[in-house]
């Protein structure tokens, strides 16, 4: 699901109940994408798509005449699934007609007459529910749960947020094989365990530079000692290649304080599924 470049504005665009924008793009090559989250893009490719339906958003209260709020719900081949609830209840309807246009093998036929009716016979309306903005639509999926306001899946939240708190049993091991292993299935985890990954090993490649270099002048310090005092010369400066050692220790013991202290705002953002960026590594 990487980005290729556009070739014309937008299909559609509309907001999002979350306050993010959900664009349909089509590129170059004429792949056309839902394009999620501005400059944190998540992209659906809709050649990609398995299922398309209309589902119930619980988290807000129903609309005035009773029917709750509408949503659509995108399924990707590889399981991967997302809700995404407009902030204007029609545009649901737009976007799931604006997917079945391009993708008709989408679209859920009405179900057969039941057995027993007579041929000729018009069949019996389709039990659709939401009448109120989709006569010609499905009711929303049973016994599907309620979204996430941020439309990104659990597992995916989840996985984002242990990437994070891996600064605390694998800081670059663990993140490193999350982004490799679900860069093109679950797009969000992928990029956090990137942001993670690379946050992880610049505090890691400090810490071990600054390591070598205190103890390499430590030992030519004491090195430097015992030749000066064989020779009756005067001796090295000891002490202060020890208190370079300290120095090192206390540095090394600050950045990790940093590097835990942003790691847990990422924790915390991912399984809330918002956007994370570590300072320095911007939009990485």
């Amino acid at each position: 699901m990487e980005n290729q470049t556009e070739t014309q504005p937008p299909a559609l665009s509309l907001r999002l109940r979350d306050g993010s924008t959900l664009e349909l793009h089509t590129d170059a090559t004429g792949a056309e994408t839902l394009r999620y989250g501005g400059s944190e893009a998540l992209n659906y490719p809709l050649a990609d798509l398995a299922e398309a339906s209309l589902v119930a958003d619980t988290t807000v209260p129903p609309l005035p005449t009773g029917l709750p709020w509408p949503a659509v719900r995108v399924q990707l081949r590889n399981g991967t699934a997302t809700v995404f609830s407009p902030a204007d209840p029609p545009e649901a309807t737009k976007l799931l007609e604006a997917i079945y246009q391009r993708r008709p093998d989408l679209r859920v036929m009405a179900p057969p007459p039941p057995p027993g009716a007579q041929w000729g016979a018009p069949p019996p309306p389709p039990n659709y529910g939401y009448a109120g903005y989709a006569p010609g639509y499905p009711g929303y999926a049973p016994g599907y749960p309620p979204p996430h306001p941020s439309g990104i899946p659990s597992s995916d939240r989840n996985l984002a947020g242990i990437c994070h708190l891996s600064v605390f049993f694998a800081p670059v091991i663990f993140p490193l094989i999350v982004w490799l292993v679900v860069r093109n299935s679950q797009p969000y985890a992928s990029h956090q365990a990137k942001q993670a990954f690379f946050w992880h090993l610049i505090f890691w490649g400090i810490s071990i530079a600054l390591f070598a270099v205190a103890y390499g002048v430590f030992f030519a310090g004491m090195m430097s000692s015992a030749v000066t005092a064989g020779t009756g010369g005067p001796h090295a400066p000891f002490g202060a290649a020890f208190l370079g050692v300290i120095i090192a220790y206390l540095v090394i013991f600050a950045l990790s304080i940093v590097d835990i202290v942003f790691s847990i705002i990422g924790t915390v953002q991912a399984f809330q599924g918002r956007p994370f960026h570590y300072p320095l590594l911007g939009k990485l």
